[in-house]
């Protein structure tokens, strides 16, 4: 919706993403399943990712800045 605006438009696309973003994460598990090694993407990246945006919400709260590492070990 526009700022101001009373209509809420939603967005339409041709194309469905998930399945394409989905897809080489998830066989980069299975194969660290399968082989024992770490994926190239994993839990902890997962976690930082998650940190960052709760360091972003904050930071916009509280009107400061907030470091990964706070967010971590809170």
């Amino acid at each position: 919706c526009k700022e101001g605006g009373e209509v809420w438009v939603e967005p339409k696309w041709d194309k469905v993403w998930f399945p394409d973003a989905f897809e080489g994460t998830m066989a980069q598990l299975l194969v660290a399943l399968e082989t024992g090694e770490k994926p190239e993407i994993d839990g902890e990246d997962n976690l930082d990712t998650v940190a960052l945006v709760e360091a972003c919400y904050r930071g916009a709260m509280e009107h400061r800045i907030f470091t990964i590492d706070e967010i971590r070990s809170a």
